[in-house]
C-alpha cells in the first residue's frame, strides 16, 4: 500500500518545496538537513505496511490471527498426544502409573492399567502431535530396577486415541471466516 514512499520519493518531495535557488544537492546542508528525515519517514511507511498486513485477517500471521480470531472466542486446535496400548509381559510385572518407557525417539508415560486385561496398560506418548501415532513395537523401560527386576517384555500393540497436530494456519484462517456464516 505505501510501497511507493520509499526514501527516494520522499526526499524528492521533500526537496521540490525548497525553492530552486537554494543547492539542493546531494551532500548541500539542504539535502543533508532532508536526508534523515526522508530515511525515518520511509522507515515508518514500511512499518506502517506491516501493520496493515497485521490487522485484516486474510493477511494476518499466524500469531495476530490468533488475537483476532479470539475476539470472536475462537482459538486455534492445539496438538495432542497419542495414547495407546502397551502389553507387558510377565502379566504380573509391577508396572505403576507414572512409570516410563522409550521407542526410538520417543518417551511413552504409563496412564493407567485396563480393567479386566491383565498385563495391559494405557500409555501416553511425551511428544504431542501425529508422530506418536506412527510406531508400535518393542519398549525399553527408562527406569533401570524395571529392566533388572520382573518386567521381560514391553510392547506398544495399538494406538487408541491418535495424537493431532496442531491445527494449520490456513485451515484455522479458514474456520475463522467461516465463523461469520454461522
Amino acid at each position: 500500500m505505501y510501497g511507493a514512499q520509499d526514501f527516494e520519493e520522499i526526499a524528492t518531495r521533500m526537496l521540490s518545496h525548497v525553492d530552486d535557488k537554494f543547492d539542493k544537492r546531494e551532500g548541500s546542508v539542504i539535502y543533508d538537513a532532508v536526508a534523515p528525515t526522508a530515511l525515518e519517514l520511509a522507515f515508518f511507511y514500511t512499518c506502517l505496511d506491516m501493520v496493515m498486513d497485521e490487522v485484516f485477517a486474510d493477511t494476518a500471521s499466524y500469531y495476530y490471527l490468533i488475537k483476532r480470531a479470539a475476539e470472536r472466542g475462537l482459538f486455534p486446535k492445539e496438538e495432542t498426544p497419542a495414547v495407546l496400548k502397551m502389553e507387558v509381559a510377565p502379566v504380573n510385572a509391577a508396572i505403576t502409573v507414572g512409570d516410563r518407557f522409550n521407542l526410538n525417539e520417543l518417551n511413552y508415560t504409563v496412564v493407567r492399567a485396563f480393567d479386566g486385561a491383565a498385563g495391559a496398560y494405557q500409555v501416553e506418548c511425551e511428544t504431542a502431535g501425529t508422530v506418536g501415532n506412527q510406531q508400535l513395537g518393542v519398549l525399553l523401560p527408562m527406569e533401570t530396577e524395571k529392566e533388572l527386576n520382573d518386567l521381560e517384555t514391553a510392547e506398544l500393540t495399538e494406538v487408541l486415541i491418535p495424537g493431532k497436530d496442531e491445527e494449520d494456519v490456513e485451515v484455522f484462517r479458514e474456520r475463522y471466516f467461516s465463523s461469520f456464516n454461522n
